[in-house]
């Protein structure tokens, strides 16, 4: 039969098997846009010793899953989800014992210290690839923009995650994704996973199409120093069906970096209007970032790029709950 073991280690220690003893619930959330991935763990303080288990905060959690008979009989599966800093622990009368950490990676000096520098003659995708070497980091860039020679490039009293985010994501328009030692940067999606899934797939489904919060255009106004003038660029979404207008003033060297935030902008916004939420028996072939596709669902069949994936195992096995949207 199919079960999915729990593999940890605490302070280099196997904690696995009294982790699993009394396990209530386990969840590891795989997030897309520029959050760091966490987990969290419930369990029965009783089988680690009760209020005399203390375990120490930012310490390590080395964190993977086994999968026996998951696929096809025989089968063994070992994924290595990443190490994780303990950052909160709790207690109660219960003596339930719960443990959430985060990335280790985002829990360094990438997300905490703040620095201010000027680089000279480079490209932000340089700039973003040269603070990544500092953290022993990677950079996975699947996207064309990013890449033009700047003058000058700033820093300024920011975080290295967070002066990631401001030039990719708010100042090019781009995607973000921190997941353990790797930075994904791209346009819309990390990949498509080429997988199709029918109602009967699904454990539960719920979709949601909304109108409120969309805009119909999106305008990008700034200030051109060479003929002293404001210049406008207007990007429209033809499926939103009101009159809502997104106006955005910003710093922006030519109509083409306009144009690319005014339609990076309006698509991220509205991308929100139709979305989808399901479960599945757990899937470790699914990352936040890809698309997966949903047919035989009548209208709201289509391409969907995941934004949320949250593994939890139980007692009751091993589910994976998807949060996506439609791509557009």
């Amino acid at each position: 039969s199919r079960r999915a073991i729990l593999n940890i280690k605490y302070k280099d220690s196997d904690i696995s098997s009294n982790i699993s003893l009394n396990l209530i619930n386990f969840t590891y959330i795989d997030n897309e846009q520029s959050e760091a991935d966490h987990i969290n763990i419930v369990t029965s303080a009783k089988v680690l010793g009760g209020l005399d288990f203390t375990p120490d905060i930012s310490s390590i959690l080395d964190v993977g899953v086994t999968l026996y008979d998951w696929d096809k009989a025989g089968e063994i599966i070992k994924v290595h989800w990443g190490r994780f800093v303990v950052d909160e622990i709790s207690i109660n009368s219960d003596m339930e014992l719960t443990l959430s950490a985060i990335s280790e990676k985002c829990a360094t000096s990438f997300m905490k210290e703040k620095h201010s520098r000027t680089w000279e003659s480079i490209s932000i995708k340089e700039a973003i690839e040269s603070i990544a070497q500092v953290h022993s980091m990677t950079v996975i860039w699947n996207t064309e923009n990013g890449m033009n020679k700047l003058d000058t490039l700033s820093q300024i009293d920011q975080t290295d995650a967070d002066f990631t985010v401001e030039k990719t994501k708010n100042k090019s328009a781009l995607k973000v994704k921190f997941n353990g030692n790797k930075i994904y940067i791209y346009q819309e999606y990390i990949k498509d996973s080429g997988l199709i899934y029918y109602p009967s797939d699904l454990s539960s489904y719920e979709f949601r199409h909304r109108i409120h919060g969309c805009y119909k255009a999106c305008e990008v106004r700034y200030f051109n120093t060479d003929s002293s003038e404001i210049i406008t660029y207007k990007a429209e979404d033809q499926k939103i069906k009101n009159d809502a207008i997104l106006i955005l003033d910003d710093v922006c060297n030519s109509t083409e970096e306009a144009k690319i935030i005014a339609e990076s902008k309006l698509r991220e916004i509205n991308s929100h209007s139709q979305m989808c939420y399901f479960s599945i028996m757990g899937n470790i072939n699914l990352f936040s970032g890809y698309i997966i596709e949903l047919k035989n669902f009548g209208s709201f069949s289509g391409k969907y790029i995941i934004e949320k994936v949250t593994h939890m195992i139980s007692n009751n096995g091993y589910i994976s709950y998807i949060e996506c949207y439609l791509k557009r």
